[in-house]
């Protein structure tokens, strides 16, 4: 099986984009490593530049307040649900993550200055493994630059979806 970009983007930014810091030390809650370092400003919805969400739509909502995040992506007809949450022994952030095609996903992050790292491990519903980094970057509080780094590096904008 082929991976396209559109493949890619349907679990690994969810879970990418659902992710926001790692944590030096084991305290405190997701919630609150999340707004120290400022990505909790992924929390809504979010849609690809392009399309205005034809293409791609992400949501991250709390699924238990504070402590797990739930990211839920629709991407080229492809649903993706991921679990963002914290280690509490090493502080950690992790996401695990199932699409609708039979595909799943495990990652962790690590920050690069004001980037957001995910490093991201896949098997597709066909069993081909994979696995990819991907950066984010606020461009400002209602947008996010997404790249896929490697050899041939690709970037989505996405832009909050206003109520």
């Amino acid at each position: 099986m082929k991976i396209t970009k559109g493949r890619v983007w349907g679990g690994a930014l969810a879970a990418v984009l659902a992710m926001a810091c790692v944590a030096s030390a084991a305290d405190g809650t997701l919630a609150q490593m999340l707004r120290e370092s400022r990505w909790d400003r992924l929390i809504g919805t979010w849609v690809d530049v392009e399309t205005g969400g034809s293409n791609s739509k992400t949501t991250y909502a709390w699924k238990l307040t504070d402590r797990v995040i739930e990211i839920t992506s629709v991407t080229n007809g492809r649903t993706s649900i991921h679990l963002m949450g914290r280690n509490g022994k090493t502080g950690k952030i992790f996401s695990l993550g199932v699409d609708s095609d039979g595909g799943s996903s495990i990652g962790h992050y690590v920050a690069d200055g004001e980037d957001l790292i995910l490093e991201l491990g896949f098997t597709s519903g066909r069993g081909v493994e994979g696995g990819m980094k991907l950066r984010h970057h606020f461009k400002d509080d209602d947008t996010v630059v997404c790249t896929i780094e490697g050899p041939q590096p690709f970037s989505i904008t996405l832009v909050r979806l206003k109520d």
